[in-house]
């Protein structure tokens, strides 16, 4: 970001992105580098790292349902998070309305999804994504998602630090539900992850319109 507060010309590079393509790099690799509190997002070549391998056994059924609720619960959270931090500290008030709707969505969401993990015998999901940071569900992982709520309340533009922040956050989960709804068992639990694809997907073009316009 420039020092006046507008996406730079990296930032730009990916800001009108079709979801397609977001998909298309988190398949390959999703490289996350904080610069200034915020990130740069790019593509590169599968990889190996020393917080965790970039490829995990494929699953289906059931033990990808329980893989599927471990996984998005903790990173609808990190979700959660960065809205209440966007209502307390933003200023752009559309971008604040989205953050309401993420906030009241993933709210619900996490409580079905645990409900789901009791019913179809998981153990519990953890509120906060602690393991060393590598693939969730063959996705590559490289944002620390217990810190992202005090990245953007402590940014200097919370409202861009939201949109920049919740975009990727948004695609690697859109990938998730995919592979979910394509792959899973539960009935239930596939209408879900179809609902977070179709809601996030929406959501992921709200914000590109948002960044390109400016925010307040």
């Amino acid at each position: 970001m420039n020092q006046d507060g507008k996406p730079s010309r990296c930032l730009g590079a990916w800001i009108g992105q079709s979801v397609a393509t977001w998909a298309r790099c988190y398949r390959g690799l999703l490289t996350l580098v904080v610069v200034g509190g915020l990130v740069l997002v790019g593509c590169g070549a599968p990889s190996t790292s020393s917080q965790g391998t970039l490829s995990t056994p494929t699953l289906s059924g059931v033990a990808l349902d329980k893989v599927f609720v471990d996984g998005m619960v903790p990173h609808h959270q990190a979700a959660l998070d960065m809205a209440r931090a966007e209502l307390s500290k933003g200023r752009d008030l559309r971008v604040k309305a989205l953050a309401q709707n993420i906030a009241e969505s993933q709210t619900r969401e996490i409580g079905q999804m645990r409900a789901i993990a009791r019913r179809i015998g998981a153990a519990p999901p953890a509120r906060e994504w602690s393991a060393p940071m590598g693939t969730l569900m063959g996705v590559p992982i490289s944002m620390n998602m217990p810190q992202m709520g005090s990245m953007v309340a402590s940014a200097a533009h919370p409202d861009q630090a939201f949109l920049l922040l919740m975009i990727p956050h948004h695609a690697s989960a859109i990938v998730m539900a995919d592979e979910e709804a394509t792959d899973g068992a539960d009935p239930e639990l596939k209408t879900l992850s179809q609902s977070i694809y179709t809601d996030q997907a929406a959501q992921i073009g709200q914000m590109q319109q948002l960044l390109a316009a400016g925010t307040t």
